[in-house]
């Protein structure tokens, strides 16, 4: 079951900090900050809501705690409901469309891998198999269309396996599929 939580980023700071908000859901967290700061005796941790204080807008930052809390769970719900991938990165994104009206650029598969690949470039091994396996699934892209972090699921793994299959022996078949 989803789980909110607001937290101070700072609690036992001596001035104000972050309000920050932690989603928790199928094993995984997101971190989110709400961009609202509050100084820790302000703060009702059981509660996770800022006190009531004449001297700052403590309503005006509930309700929008409340608001960030209704929407990162029915982001979540519709994911669900939708039978699509619940990631982290998905989650902001899309909690940033709704509250801010602004996208995040999610990297694509291969940008991703780029970068992965110019990482290892000191482990000469590791980079050269890791490219070598890079090249052949942008040839499995040209043959069956685009690869993205969504596409690679036990299908895929079948697919790309017994494509491959053409020109390596199991064992090596093997080794690529485990690169990726």
């Amino acid at each position: 079951m989803p789980n909110v939580k607001f937290l101070l980023k700072e609690p036992k700071s001596t001035e104000v900090t972050l309000i920050l908000m932690y989603f928790r859901f199928e094993g995984e967290k997101l971190r989110y900050s709400t961009q609202e700061k509050v100084h820790p005796e302000d703060w009702n941790s059981s509660e996770q809501r800022v006190r009531k204080n004449k001297d700052i807008p403590y309503d005006e930052i509930n309700t929008w705690l409340d608001k960030l809390e209704t929407n990162i769970k029915s982001i979540y719900r519709e994911l669900k409901n939708n039978d699509e991938i619940i990631t982290k990165s998905i989650l902001k994104n899309q909690l940033n469309i709704k509250i801010k009206g602004k996208k995040i650029e999610i990297e694509d598969f291969f940008s991703f891998a780029d970068k992965y690949i110019e990482s290892l470039k000191s482990l000469k091994k590791s980079y050269k198999s890791v490219r070598s396996t890079l090249n052949l699934l942008k040839g499995f892209e040209a043959e069956y269309g685009k690869v993205d972090f969504n596409d690679i699921d036990v299908n895929f793994y079948r697919k790309f396996y017994m494509t491959e299959r053409k020109t390596h022996s199991s064992l090596q078949r093997g080794w690529d599929v485990s690169d990726i």
